[in-house]
């Protein structure tokens, strides 16, 4: 999300001066910005919590959400104008290797998937076939919370094999309706309620 103040031709010292107030301004507000987002990251947290069993761990990645964020570039600063650049889905980088749960989020499960937590997927109960399968599939989580996403066929065909009475979790970011999620949507309403706000108190501020 990317929201410009243009400086009209104005005389340099003032033009200075200007851009100088709108740097000052919007760098006062990064630790709000940064809230935002994490406030964003939180209600996914909830999703998750609100989901008996899962084994989704957001809680792990979140150090590393705030760290990229801190290191997000917000301002630039042009000839004739101030640039308030914010995290949105299309800038803000959600490497899988580094943010693998939430780079899953992100992106949309649009069918159900199902969680096969670590202790099913090492046991050499199950066939040939279905261990082979497993092994090309990729790990979420750490240590005793580590877990596979596999869909509903192949969760049910190691269900049988198990000869397990009840259904594996299913991941609460898919199905019908999992869409692309925007976890920067609450930051987005902020932006757009303050940010008027902010180039009046940048401009009262000059000189």
């Amino acid at each position: 999300m990317s929201i410009q103040n243009e400086l009209s031709t104005l005389d340099k010292q003032y033009m200075d001066a200007a851009k100088q107030s709108l740097v000052n301004e919007f760098e006062s507000h990064k630790e709000e910005i940064i809230d935002k987002c994490v406030e964003g990251y939180m209600e996914l947290v909830s999703v998750i919590l609100s989901t008996p069993g899962s084994l989704v761990s957001l809680e792990d990645e979140l150090d590393l959400f705030v760290e990229k964020l801190q290191n997000f570039k917000y301002i630039y600063v042009e000839d004739k104008q101030v640039r308030l650049t914010t995290p949105d889905l299309m800038n803000f980088e959600v490497d899988g290797d580094e943010l693998p749960i939430l780079a899953i989020i992100i992106e949309g499960v649009p069918n159900e998937y199902f969680e096969i937590p670590q202790a099913v997927y090492t046991t050499s109960v199950l066939s040939e076939m279905i261990l082979r399968r497993l092994g090309a599939t990729k790990e979420f989580g750490y240590a005793e919370k580590a877990f596979k996403l596999v869909d509903f066929e192949m969760a049910e065909y190691i269900r049988k094999e198990l000869a397990m009475t009840e259904s594996f979790v299913k991941f609460p970011f898919s199905g019908e309706g999992s869409t692309e999620i925007n976890i920067f949507s609450v930051l987005e309403d902020f932006i757009d309620e303050s940010f008027d706000g902010w180039v009046s108190e940048a401009e009262a501020k000059i000189f």
